[in-house]
């Protein structure tokens, strides 16, 4: 019944690495549900964005730790491995869940592995006691930010497999087509925005107040 530790801040003896620039430190929370391995005695920790969710500039990095899986001994609070599945993010696309853990076999070689779930649509499959993925998780280059101040990272992580449970992004084909009218004040609409693959940069835009609009 007794906690043996108790982690408020960062990881203990692992400071806050993955930030740079500014001296200040960024908190993110773990709000969402942790789960264990009772004969590993290990806690897995899903831990969100960091503030603010939607502009980094004043926090240039990876932000490590943050968006990130974090496998930490259940006796003294001491990392084992992590995972980040968003570096920098600025899509509030935190792991929003607890990971299942799940007794596999892959070409016949049974495996303790986790598998973890996420807002960007994407399932995350590793070995939960080492950290190593089961199947490849690619880095892929990713465009830069136009908005002034802010540091987007060149990659992302794209699990190869299990396939994503839901639409990544969105293109002109997904638009409706009931009628060439809708098509076409669909596309002019669209037009507005910036459509793409997951990880769509923000944009900056100026609107011009309305004398009208009070």
């Amino acid at each position: 019944g007794r906690i043996p530790f108790l982690a408020s801040r960062g990881i203990p003896g692992q400071g806050c690495p993955g930030t740079t620039d500014r001296s200040r430190v960024y908190i993110s929370g773990q709000p969402d549900p942790n789960f264990g391995d009772d004969d590993a005695g290990i806690v897995y920790l899903p831990v969100s964005t960091p503030i603010n969710d939607y502009w980094g500039g004043m926090r240039h990095g990876e932000n490590v730790y943050a968006e990130s899986l974090v496998a930490i001994n259940a006796e003294t609070g001491e990392r084992i491995w992590h995972f980040q599945t968003v570096h920098h993010g600025i899509w509030d696309y935190d792991i929003a869940s607890a990971p299942n853990l799940v007794d596999i076999a892959v070409d016949g070689r049974p495996i303790k592995a986790m598998a973890q779930i996420s807002k960007t649509g994407f399932t995350y499959v590793f070995d939960r006691l080492t950290g190593e993925p089961v199947w490849p998780i690619e880095e892929r280059p990713m465009p830069p930010s136009t908005v002034p101040g802010e540091r987007l990272h060149p990659t992302q992580p794209i699990p190869t497999w299990p396939l994503p449970f839901e639409q990544i992004g969105i293109t002109e084909e997904d638009l409706i087509d009931f009628t060439p009218e809708l098509r076409a004040e669909a596309e002019q609409i669209a037009s507005e925005y910036v459509i793409g693959p997951i990880f769509l940069i923000a944009i900056l835009e100026i609107y011009e107040s309305s004398p009208d609009v009070a």
